[in-house]
């Protein structure tokens, strides 16, 4: 099993003293130390104010750039963006970040992505919320076609480029892992044809909740979309192997360490491979302090021997 760390300070009210440059850095360098396999930051560049006020709402910074200077402090730890939506930008553009925080990194971005589900953030950065399933397949596309290196001709939807090329490419080749997040069938059918991994979001139950996606509270509910997304798989005669990354929001906080690593055991029984842990401190000695019992007494259980 592998960890990721997400970095605290982000929940409403905002927590100014974990979202500077120095937590982020001091933090990454110190779950490097502790074996974590990488850190992560997800993308919100304009939520709006009934679900910030909600039990899910957050601000964060923006992943690409300090994920880069992240880069910059540690030489091992993957940088995950967890989620990067695709829709709220050019395809180019998207592609350029993704391409630029791996070149910077040396090789260690992972780009997690996924098709957003915020209609009024949508609504604020000018993306058809609408379009938002097919700008998510016409941005992999363009990436994939863009990370050779090679004239890329194409006709987008709210673009045209004739030989456009962009360099350097990435370190990683053919290109970045893809990361893809999402519940639904159609989500894990994208990873099953194109994705490196699957992100699956718990998710409760709840009646008359707009999300029309299977909900994921229990080891049991993960269980059977494995095996459906492994079945697509299957169909389609995929042979590379599919990393599964699940949130360990699914568990309540702050379980006794023992506890914790039974529920590990538990998700990996049902084919998890890859965890993201939530950080937790007012202040960034209580967020040390957390980051560090968690490493010794959860992460170090998982070390190979």
């Amino acid at each position: 099993m592998k960890f990721y760390y997400y970095f605290p300070g982000r929940w409403t009210p905002i927590n100014p003293a974990l979202m500077s440059g120095r937590a982020h850095r001091d933090l990454a360098i110190e779950a490097e130390r502790l074996g974590f396999e990488g850190v992560c930051l997800d993308e919100h560049p304009a939520p709006v104010e009934p679900w910030i006020s909600g039990p899910s709402g957050h601000h964060c910074l923006d992943p690409f750039v300090a994920l880069a200077m992240i880069a910059g402090c540690t030489t091992r730890l993957r940088l995950l963006t967890y989620l990067a939506v695709l829709a709220y930008r050019n395809p180019f553009v998207f592609t350029k970040a993704a391409t630029t925080l791996d070149v910077v990194s040396d090789g260690r971005a992972t780009i997690g992505i996924g098709v957003g589900y915020l209609k009024g953030e949508f609504d604020a950065v000018g993306a058809k919320f609408d379009e938002r399933n097919a700008l998510f397949e016409e941005a992999v596309e363009v990436y994939h076609l863009a990370c050779t290196g090679e004239p890329v001709t194409f006709d987008g939807m709210h673009f045209k480029a004739d030989g456009a090329i962009m360099l350097p490419r990435p370190i990683q080749r053919p290109y970045p892992p893809l990361w893809i997040g999402g519940n639904s069938k159609l989500s894990r059918r994208r990873v099953a044809e194109f994705g490196q991994a699957w992100l699956p979001m718990p998710l409760k139950r709840t009646p008359g909740s707009p999300h029309n996606v299977p909900a994921i509270e229990t080891s049991d509910d993960l269980r059977v979309l494995i095996d459906e997304m492994l079945e697509h798989a299957d169909k389609i005669g995929r042979k590379d192997p599919i990393e599964v990354v699940m949130s360990l929001r699914m568990f309540p906080k702050d379980e006794p360490y023992p506890v914790m690593v039974e529920r590990i055991e538990e998700l990996a029984s049902v084919g998890v491979t890859q965890v993201t842990s939530n950080g937790d401190g007012r202040d960034l000695d209580e967020a040390m302090d957390h980051l560090r019992g968690y490493g010794e007494e959860v992460v170090a259980k998982f070390r190979p021997d």
